[in-house]
């Protein structure tokens, strides 16, 4: 028991933590086929009145599924590479168009915050 706390501690204590304003989960299709899951995450431009792409990841398998966010305290929580991801808001899309592509003609890549190296 102590061993697990501990180790619990220890985990939190080294994680660090990006907020942004929604996380998307989302099943690209393609033809009526699954290409791909994606989590996309945005943060809302006041300036422009749109969300802006900021990173994204692809899920690769059925381990990364299981890292979906949950809802703590009013925000949606999420673990990704050692980075605890925190969104004020959280959807899941099945789309035929890739949203993080079509975002980058209105928002250029160049300008996105995303993921810090590890």
């Amino acid at each position: 028991m102590w061993v697990a706390l501990v180790f619990l501690t220890l985990s939190i204590g080294r994680s660090q933590s990006l907020q942004y304003d929604m996380a998307e989960f989302n099943h690209y299709y393609r033809d009526g086929k699954l290409c791909f899951n994606q989590v996309v995450l945005y943060n809302w431009s006041h300036e422009h009145k749109r969300w802006h792409v900021e990173a994204w990841w692809l899920i690769e398998d059925e381990y990364n599924l299981r890292e979906m966010p949950s809802k703590v305290g009013g925000r949606w929580v999420m673990q990704h590479d050692g980075w605890v991801i925190y969104a004020k808001r959280y959807r899941e899309t099945w789309t035929t168009v890739d949203p993080e592509r079509e975002n980058k003609a209105i928002y250029e890549e160049k300008y996105r915050v995303g993921l810090p190296p590890r």
